[in-house]
């Protein structure tokens, strides 16, 4: 996914906490979809419209200036019923409103998808950093 991901005022000082392993931070492995088009911004703290899905992902550092200089998360959906799919996220809790529930980052999808009963769906969210 080519899409500009927004990293959050919520999820920078994360970021920050675990870089310094200071005040058990947790790790950002999940990915979230929704269905809002809105804008991504620094000060958003969740997906701006309906969450459909959330789950464990896979995730790993890879290369795009230097070695390990981003984090990259991936999962692969399977769709249970007709929906559009518009936005994504990186959470490090596993379900909405559970403790943790920080969005660490989050993307808008242009164009959006429209995916029927049994489609898969596989993000993949790159947060780079420096």
């Amino acid at each position: 996914m080519a899409h500009s991901v927004v990293i959050t005022n919520v999820g920078r000082a994360e970021f920050c906490g675990l870089a310094g392993n200071v005040d058990s931070r947790t790790a950002f492995t999940y990915i979230a979809y929704g269905d809002s088009s809105t804008n991504p911004q620094a000060t958003q703290t969740d997906l701006q419209g309906t969450e459909s899905q959330r789950a464990a992902a896979t995730v790993s550092l890879v290369k795009r200036t230097v070695s390990n200089d981003t984090l990259r998360l991936t999962k692969t959906f399977t769709i249970s019923s007709s929906e559009t799919v518009a936005e994504c996220g990186i959470f490090n809790g596993a379900t909405n409103g559970g403790s943790p529930d920080v969005c660490g980052a989050r993307a808008v999808l242009s164009p959006t998808r429209s995916l029927l009963a049994n489609d898969t769906w596989t993000p993949i969210i790159d947060v780079k950093f420096g």
